[in-house]
């Protein structure tokens, strides 16, 4: 690898987030890209950006009442080798978001619980990634100008990704293939931005992001709550003081939702209560729903009770950043995130006690979003590489046995910055990655990438899992 891809790195990831909520993540590769290219690509950029806009059907203030636009085009796209481009149906619905506020108030209390400290000094052991085993997707699609997020199991054989696009949330359902089956955006004439979803128990699904609370805001800053039906359709949406992060459901039809507190809301989005945690990461039900499991940056994965009462506590190592848990076969938990500028993967079991966490190391760093358990009760993540393919980044498909011990690695993408965000079971021992690119598709603004991957345990001979 060049210095000059090396150089790129450190400029990538050691810029400060504007966003204080991950004070100590680096910042994701496409908006460090912006922050180096300058003032005159930027403009050029933001000239796009308005042409583009000036292109899109105008959005009536109308609660409830959609707006037909057409899809993003997907024209003059460069397509990855030995995979093909879905375009999908022509027909696009944007939903416009009332700028008014739905919010009920509650009270407020501290967390009065026990706690479980790990954190101690125990040899974080790193396993030294080898080159990455070549093995393609087994398909790939791309969606213009569609950011994403978040990715779900829609419950009837296909998936539903959220994310941002042109300052508008959209939601985008494809079919097991990654054929695009419908697409809606949500926007209020601000901005607005979704960062996780989650299905409800009526086949509907529910977003959580941000919105701006006024015309003179820089950035989302007010909490944002969708509620749709199973095509899309938007039933109700409430707002909450700070950015919305991460959404759980409850088993009483209500919501978790984290983000600069937890707060509860019910069916019909009133808010129930709050909970001063501070600012609050991923957050997934746990013992059949009556429980949650949740990440609260640089200290602790805290498992609560349905009303938000702390159950036990792991605290986390020095200098480690989760960003997603999944649950485990055994009842414990996985989580997945970065340390020391490489891949960081934790296992706890159910009372919240280390089984064992390692560092995965390729040369240069390697940035980890995502973690799904595989059929076999190993592990397989999605992120992004600068050690490894052609590109200032690509996506990064990793996969370790149950006990942690390396069993491949694969990078996906082309020669501009490509990042995986997202992953989703998708049954059959394959898993569907949520990525976007800057490497197929406009160039100007990253484009979504979807992957399908496979997580069999195929190990090859100069590697070993367990």
């Amino acid at each position: 690898m060049s210095d000059e891809k090396h150089n790129h790195d450190k400029v990538s990831h050691e810029i400060d987030q504007e966003d204080p909520f991950w004070e100590d993540e680096p910042k994701p590769p496409r908006l460090a890209l912006r922050t180096k290219m300058g003032g005159v690509t930027a403009c050029w950029i933001a000239a796009m950006l308005l042409v583009g806009a000036w292109n899109l059907a105008p959005k009536e203030k109308l609660p409830g009442t959609p707006d037909l636009s057409p899809s993003p085009s997907t024209a003059d796209l460069t397509v990855p080798e030995g995979n093909e481009i879905d375009r999908g149906p022509e027909e696009q619905t944007t939903v416009v978001i009332p700028n008014t506020t739905h919010q009920d108030e509650g009270p407020t209390q501290n967390p009065i619980g026990n706690q479980n400290n790990s954190r101690d000094t125990e040899t974080l052991l790193t396993t030294k990634l080898g080159e990455p085993d070549g093995q393609p997707a087994l398909w790939c699609r791309v969606y213009r100008s569609l950011q994403p997020h978040a990715i779900i199991d829609s419950g009837d054989g296909g998936f539903i990704i959220a994310g941002e696009t042109g300052g508008d949330i959209f939601a985008l359902r494809i079919d097991r293939d990654g054929n695009k089956s419908w697409q809606r955006t949500y926007g209020g004439g601000y901005s607005d931005f979704a960062n996780d979803i989650c299905l409800s128990g009526d086949g509907g699904f529910v977003v959580v992001g941000a919105t701006c609370s006024n015309s003179s805001c820089k950035t989302a800053d007010t909490g944002l709550v969708l509620r749709m039906d199973s095509n899309g359709t938007l039933l109700w949406e409430t707002r909450l003081d700070g950015k919305a992060r991460y959404v759980a459901p409850c088993l009483d039809g209500g919501y978790l939702i984290t983000g600069e507190n937890l707060v509860k809301i019910d069916a019909n989005g009133s808010l129930l209560w709050t909970k001063d945690f501070g600012p609050s990461g991923h957050i997934i039900p746990a013992d059949q729903g009556n429980n949650f499991i949740f990440n609260i940056p640089g200290d602790s994965l805290t498992k609560i009770d349905s009303e938000g009462e702390v159950i036990w506590k792991h605290e986390l190592r020095a200098n480690t950043t989760v960003r997603m848990i999944t649950g485990t076969s055994d009842g414990g938990y996985a989580a997945a995130g970065y340390s020391q500028g490489h891949t960081y993967l934790l296992r706890i079991d159910a009372k919240g006690r280390r089984v064992w966490d390692r560092i995965y190391a390729g040369n240069y760093s390697e940035w980890t979003y995502s973690i799904c358990q595989t059929e076999d009760g190993g592990f397989i993540t999605t992120g992004s590489t600068g050690s490894y393919g052609s590109g200032w980044y690509d996506v990064h498909v990793l996969r370790v046995g149950s006990e942690g011990g390396l069993v491949w690695h694969r990078v996906y993408g082309g020669t501009d910055i490509d990042t995986g965000w997202d992953m989703v079971a998708g049954g059959e021992n394959r898993y569907i990655v949520a990525a976007d690119t800057y490497s197929f598709g406009s160039g100007y603004v990253a484009d979504l990438y979807i992957l399908c991957v496979e997580g069999l345990k195929d190990t090859p001979a100069n590697q070993s899992g367990d």
